[in-house]
């Protein structure tokens, strides 16, 4: 073997060592991946790679209080064996490989309802929530297959956290239609404030309601795209002036948005996503005193504005709704609603 012969061989087994250190997913100077061991309540231990394990926030942030360099050992008082085994499988499964979680979710065994809420409630714990969508998502299925989804949670609530069957409520509506008897699926706090969601009336979906909660902007409220399946959102006596309508992406069964008394003055709708059923918007008590054409395309279906106490003025309501008509949209802009002007002239001492 001549020279020029040997430089080429030692640089292709240079470059296959190194492709395969990045394919590997070596994370340690001695080119080893670190190892994270976890033990259950009974004395097993199960051993995941350390980007794997990470993936649960709640065993991430107890790694991160350990000394770098430290592989720890991680025990878990109230998780079996039998569920610590079967979801650190699925972890494997489901960031290690090419699998999806709708193949994978395919596959959860729905004979056991015991260790099938056994493992939702370890995901909860554990903060994965891919695995903890995935698991929701087969008792999801399993509840639309059956004649009564209602009574099937009825006998079951007590067996999971509001959150998890909050995660299933979200599931079974939005594959199924059918909105589960939750009167309050959540109440809590998001980032310092608190909210409610009720169910609407006859069972068409649910109300979401941020009245009355100082907010300047609704950025970083995740909660409202969690909750696809909201039908009605209140966000009245706040303080906000710009309205984001990337804010509202998501919200696929929203109807009714009521954002009266937040001082708006702008809307801002670059890159904003279509809200396809939404009819009424209520923006009264605001500073109003223009209304992008934007704004309606956003909302297609959009039936009525209502615009009492804004400074907008009736020729530019009137400007607006002449570009609608050339567009085929027959949408009313309300300035003044009847009731409002029948209230001022009682208070006035006249009758309508």
């Amino acid at each position: 073997m001549n020279v020029k012969t040997r430089i080429v061989v030692i640089i292709s087994l240079f470059t296959l060592v190194i492709a395969a250190f990045f394919f590997l997913g070596m994370d340690r100077e001695d080119g080893s991946e670190q190892l994270i061991t976890l033990k259950s309540s009974d004395g097993v231990k199960v051993v995941l790679p350390r980007k794997v394990a990470e993936q649960s926030k709640t065993i991430k942030t107890i790694i991160d209080g350990f000394q770098e360099g430290q592989p720890p050992e991680i025990s878990f008082r109230y998780i079996s064996g039998e569920t610590l085994q079967q979801i650190t499988d699925d972890m494997n499964q489901l960031y290690n490989t090419t699998k999806s979680r709708k193949i994978l979710q395919q596959r959860v065994n729905i004979r056991s309802l015991e260790k099938l809420f056994a493992l939702l409630s370890a995901a909860d714990f554990l903060d994965t929530h891919d695995l903890l969508l995935m698991y929701a998502g087969a008792v999801g299925d399993y509840l639309i297959s059956q004649e009564d989804p209602k009574e099937f949670y009825q006998l079951y609530k007590d067996k999971l956290s509001q959150n998890i069957w909050d995660e299933i409520a979200k599931y079974v509506y939005k594959v199924g239609g059918i909105p589960l008897p939750i009167q309050s699926i959540y109440e809590g706090l998001n980032r310092g404030y608190s909210f409610r969601i009720n169910t609407m009336p006859y069972g068409v979906g649910y109300s979401l309601v941020l009245d009355d909660l100082g907010l300047n902007s609704l950025h970083g409220l995740n909660l409202i795209r969690d909750v696809a399946f909201t039908t009605y959102l209140f966000v009245k006596n706040n303080n906000i002036k710009n309205i984001d309508m990337r804010w509202f992406k998501g919200l696929s069964e929203l109807v009714r948005l009521e954002l009266k008394n937040n001082n708006i003055e702008t809307f801002q709708t670059d890159r904003a996503k279509v809200i396809p059923r939404v009819r009424y918007l209520d923006l009264r008590d605001n500073n109003i005193t223009d209304l992008p054409i934007e704004l309606f395309d956003i909302f297609p279906r959009l039936e009525e504005i209502i615009l009492t106490n804004n400074p907008i003025t009736n020729e530019r309501i009137a400007e607006i709704q002449q570009k609608l008509k050339a567009q085929g949209k027959d949408i009313e802009i309300v300035k003044h609603r009847r009731r409002d002007v029948s209230a001022a002239l009682a208070a006035a001492g006249y009758e309508d």
